[in-house]
């Protein structure tokens, strides 16, 4: 159920508030009652307790977005809230119950807009709490109410954690025509009270009672390196840097919270093995070669679960490119994969028990917190990691140069897949070496190979899905009765990927010229090929 007002409970909280403020001294609610009446004339209002649990997705989405969501227990479900940090609402609803993913709101504008910023990620509760209010009316001689003071008082805690106390906040709520009033009462609070004014929003107090942090659950320590860092150092940093984020994703990878956790997981175990395969003849080559072996193994088995989760996702867009009236024969396929997704989640949540898995984290932990050894072990250990780095990415630009000229109307696909892989390292060590260059000229690097990056990507991601599309119509075949409908669905959307990746082909030679040209060819070498001993 939605309405274009928002429900007037929450009201003053969330719009007629004039002035936040709160204390670090030792008050509680029935002190400052006893002080208010001492002083001023009071009816006193109390309002039923409130219960909230505010959500955020694992990367803070919505703190970066500057805005959070509230969903608070109604007697139809929950109401859910979408509020800007600095004030105002954004969206509400009222639901059955709490969703988990945008697109499980009805469809409307909450939704879109939701989506817009989340997209695939799931919301998870940050922290929950309670609060108990009282509304003092202050009073004229005519017992008329003049200005209104709210006194929360309540508790917070993390999901899982113990509750604490929230800071003791007072709202005064002022009424048209009475200044004084307002005024009179604002300097009691401050002298009488010791209160402040702060501009925090309800997220900010529960964070803080909670003692929580915004953003630490993705927050990544700055990789600092040096022009002049051994490259054994550096590259260690580097590799440190990738483990935390594969150990951060894990728990959400197990538990299937979203396909982002796999994702992110995975990124980090496909730069880890570019790192080792890329930068040579760093660290000792019996180990690297060991270590490598067991980081592709790690990439093997979470492949499949990975493959299914990204054309899941791609389901919506699917059913876009068909008739609205035959769009809905694709539902037996998405049954189809969500079995295909339970089956191999298991399969990889039990590979990552296994001992193999975490033997593989205790001996790369131990490599990385090694000592940098006095006698190195291969040719560029002690080599200034500017010079090792700019060696690699210069020789790796100019592969990517040669590979992409070579390319014309009627050269194979295998070509544009090589080229693929080739950007891919040229991107991963771009984005390792960082630090080492200037700020806006790598970014804008960057940028453009990912434009790139992205033309050969969907050239690829089209010719799979036609290979993949046509597999599983032959497999659900073999399985049972699949209907006859749903196979029809498929054959055109193999048809449209093939034709969207003859236009992908065609947008490729655009692409290209637009990176190797003149600019970006003096750019890297005036970043890059100086550094060549």
């Amino acid at each position: 159920m939605m309405d274009r007002r928002f429900p007037s409970r929450f009201e003053i909280v969330s719009e007629l508030s004039e002035k936040l403020c709160f204390t670090d001294q030792a008050l509680d609610v029935e002190e400052v009652e006893n002080l208010i009446s001492a002083t001023f004339r009071t009816r006193i209002e109390d309002i039923s307790p409130r219960k909230a649990t505010f959500y955020d997705t694992f990367d803070w989405r919505l703190h970066r977005d500057g805005s959070y969501l509230i969903s608070t227990p109604v007697k139809s479900g929950v109401l859910l809230s979408w509020h800007k940090r600095a004030g105002g609402l954004r969206c509400w609803a009222e639901l059955p119950t709490m969703p988990c993913f945008a697109w499980e709101l009805p469809q409307g504008r909450f939704r879109r807009k939701l989506g817009s910023v989340i997209r695939m990620r799931r919301l998870l509760p940050l922290v929950d709490m309670d609060v108990h209010r009282r509304v003092f009316h202050i009073l004229n001689a005519d017992e008329k109410t003049v200005v209104r003071l709210l006194v929360d008082e309540g508790v917070a805690a993390a999901p899982g954690g113990s509750q604490n106390p929230l800071p003791l906040t007072f709202r005064i709520l002022p009424i048209r025509g009475y200044v004084k009033a307002h005024g009179k009462l604002s300097g009691f609070l401050d002298k009488k009270l010791g209160l402040r004014s702060e501009q925090r929003n309800e997220l900010e107090l529960a964070l803080f009672a909670a003692d929580r942090k915004a953003l630490e659950p993705s927050r990544k320590p700055r990789l600092k390196l040096e022009p002049d860092q051994r490259t054994d150092e550096a590259l260690r940093a580097v590799l440190s840097g990738l483990l935390e984020t594969m150990i951060r994703n894990q728990p959400g990878l197990m538990e299937d919270l979203d396909s982002e956790f796999l994702h992110d997981f995975r990124v980090s175990v496909r730069r880890t093995r570019s790192a080792l395969s890329q930068v040579k003849q760093v660290f000792d080559s019996r180990r690297t070669s060991h270590f490598r072996g067991e980081f592709k193994w790690l990439g093997s088995i979470t492949g499949p679960t990975r493959d299914l989760d990204v054309y899941l996702l791609k389901m919506q867009d699917y059913r876009r490119v068909l008739p609205p009236s035959v769009a809905g024969d694709l539902d037996y396929l998405e049954s189809f994969l969500r079995q295909l997704k339970v089956r191999e989640h298991a399969k990889l949540v039990g590979e990552l028990s296994r001992k193999r898995y975490h033997k593989l984290l205790e001996g790369w932990r131990e490599f990385l917190a090694e000592s940098l050894p006095a006698d190195p072990p291969a040719a560029n250990s002690a080599q200034p990691i500017a010079v090792t780095a700019g060696r690699r990415i210069w020789r790796t630009w100019r592969q990517v140069y040669r590979e992409g000229k070579a390319i014309r109307r009627e050269t194979p696909a295998a070509a544009l897949h090589e080229l693929r892989i080739t950007c891919k390292k040229l991107r991963y060590l771009l984005e390792f070496f960082v630090p080492l260059y200037p700020p806006a000229e790598i970014k804008k690097l960057i940028s453009e190979l990912k434009r790139l990056q992205d033309n050969l990507g969907d050239f690829n991601d089209y010719e799979v899905q036609q290979v993949m599309i046509t597999n599983w119509a032959l497999q659900m075949e073999a399985e049972g009765s699949v209907p006859v409908v749903t196979l029809l669905a498929m054959g055109r959307l193999v048809q449209t990927m093939d034709l969207w990746q003859r236009r992908a082909r065609d947008e490729f030679h655009n692409r290209f010229a637009t990176f190797s040209r003149n600019e970006n060819r003096r750019r890297f070498r005036s970043l890059f090929k100086q550094k060549e001993s």
